[in-house]
């Protein structure tokens, strides 16, 4: 019947339609069923984000290649503000060997700056530098997307070489993909229960003095600080961690409610958040980790405490 079989982690799956989206890896994916119909290679973009505290003296701009020089890698990048507001330059376009490769360079992190601290006459960037991080690209030899079915096994749907502009690309890819899954012949039910609005959590530093008081009196975990530098409140943490996707990481307590990464980069709150995850989890200090297994923060206790 045309079933595809695929091995994760959890066991095994069968189904009739497979959306191979892999990213650095969808080229292996793809050559699976048969000979390689496109290959993909790294191309590492390095970026630095900056203090809040100096996001009034930056423009909003992309720079292009014609105002900092050819680079047939890039558009050129660009000086931004997050939604956030913190600066955030670059980002740098590197080929790679490795497709794993997100380390921070020197000569990466000099080449962001070199390029975009002129646009900014009087600005010192190494005063407010708070973080720099790097990601790897999925790019092809066609500089495209490569969006189709697999031209060797039915109901294998391609979608790769998916680089940055992909980020508004997005919904639209969706969309050609529902099409080429109908074309495949399968037959999609929509599904009724499905809910496409979430609340939205609690920001305690984004309320008002009265919506404050309200909120600690309904529950005092909101008056109590621990991120000083976002001003995130156990409250928000505990609740990213009931959630019903919950944050079981440090990581990920970060991306859900910002704890961590303002300007001490968690120099302050990090051993606060251990203990409130060890807490609701019901776990030791050591089970604890970064970002998933391989990246435990504590090597082993001391003075008995576990």
């Amino acid at each position: 019947n045309n079933l595809i079989k695929v091995r994760t982690d959890r066991g095994y799956f069968m189904t009739r339609c497979c959306i191979n989206a892999a990213g650095i890896y969808a080229d292996y994916v793809a050559a699976m069923p048969g000979p390689p119909e496109f290959t993909i290679h790294p191309r590492k973009g390095e970026l630095i984000i900056f203090d809040p505290a100096g996001s009034k003296k930056h423009p909003r701009m992309p720079v292009g290649t014609l105002a900092t020089g050819q680079d047939p890698f890039t558009k050129g990048g660009g000086i931004m503000i997050t939604n956030d507001g913190n600066p955030e330059w670059g980002p740098t376009a590197i080929e790679l060997p490795d497709r794993e490769d997100t380390s921070v360079t020197a000569d990466g992190l000099e080449k962001v700056l070199a390029k975009f601290t002129p646009l900014i006459p009087g600005y010192k960037p190494g005063e407010n530098v708070i973080s720099y991080f790097a990601g790897v690209r999925a790019a092809t030899y066609t500089e495209d997307f490569h969006i189709r079915p697999s031209a060797t096994l039915k109901g294998l749907i391609n979608v790769a070489g998916i680089q940055s502009p992909g980020l508004a690309a997005a919904p639209a890819i969706a969309e050609m993909v529902v099409r080429m899954v109908k074309e495949e012949g399968i037959i999609l039910k929509e599904n009724k229960t499905f809910q496409a609005v979430r609340r939205a959590p609690v920001r305690f530093r984004a309320l008002s003095v009265k919506e404050k008081d309200t909120l600690i009196k309904n529950d005092p975990a909101y008056g109590r600080l621990v991120c000083r530098c976002e001003q995130v409140t156990e409250g928000e943490i505990i609740e990213a961690i009931r959630h019903p996707l919950p944050a079981l990481t440090l990581d990920a307590i970060k991306r859900r409610t910002r704890a961590g990464m303002g300007r001490c980069q968690g120099g302050f709150c990090t051993p606060r958040l251990l203990d409130i995850l060890a807490r609701e989890l019901g776990l030791p200090l050591i089970k604890l980790t970064k970002n998933g297994p391989g990246s435990e923060l504590l090597k082993k206790s001391t003075r008995g405490r576990q």
